[in-house]
């Protein structure tokens, strides 16, 4: 049986498990979790409260957190820094294009200021 790797897209042999849920393993696979390569999705923020944030979704990744975050600072200069960039665990969603999505827990909040901050830290 051939699937796709959820986290690298690899064409891979699958093996099924008694509770039916589809496991995929190859050394691509082993290296990527050694790695920390997660799914991550990126959120244009329109609001932060208690920890959360709300706000429309803006593409998936998959990455590490250094390459996630590089996107995302990227994302933000292609806007001229006028936004707020969360980074979360991928949306649980398949398509979730123009969605809007209330009470996430970001892993990080990337705007201007946070840019600057890093780049003076260097």
């Amino acid at each position: 049986m051939q699937d796709k790797c959820p986290m690298t897209d690899c064409s891979l042999n699958v093996k099924e498990y008694c509770n039916k849920q589809i496991v995929p393993y190859t050394e691509e696979c082993e290296l990527n979790k050694n790695l920390k390569i997660i799914q991550y999705s990126l959120i244009n923020v329109t609001k932060e409260k208690n920890n959360s944030i709300s706000g429309y979704w803006i593409q998936n990744h998959t990455g590490t957190i250094e390459t996630v975050k590089d996107l995302a600072n990227r994302t933000l200069l292609a806007n001229n820094n006028r936004i707020k960039i969360a980074i979360i665990k991928q949306v649980p969603n398949t398509t979730p294009l123009l969605d809007y999505f209330h009470d996430l827990k970001p892993i990080i909040v990337i705007n201007k200021e946070t840019i600057e901050n890093d780049n003076s830290s260097k």
